[in-house]
């Protein structure tokens, strides 16, 4: 099997951290990134999950006053009406 070179750019600190980690595994950045693409290869999907943070909802929005409550649910005040 031929070989091919893989240049990513990534911050140096975290280099330096997953190098240290996976030492301690036995691994270098390059075995894991191999195993990393292999097993995408393999599954045809990433071995772990990736979410979208949700949107803020009006639960976790700070409320000072029932205006607030409205303004953030689209409404208006019906003591304005």
């Amino acid at each position: 099997m031929t070989s091919t070179m893989i240049h990513i750019r990534i911050d140096e600190d975290l280099k330096e951290d997953a190098s240290k980690a996976l030492a301690a595994m036995g691994l270098t950045l390059s075995d894991a990134v191999r195993v990393l693409l292999t097993k995408v290869a393999i599954e045809q999907r990433l071995p772990f999950e990736l979410k979208v943070p949700k949107a803020p909802t009006v639960t976790s929005q700070r409320v000072d006053s029932m205006d607030d409550i409205l303004r953030l649910l689209g409404s208006s005040n019906p003591s304005q009406k």
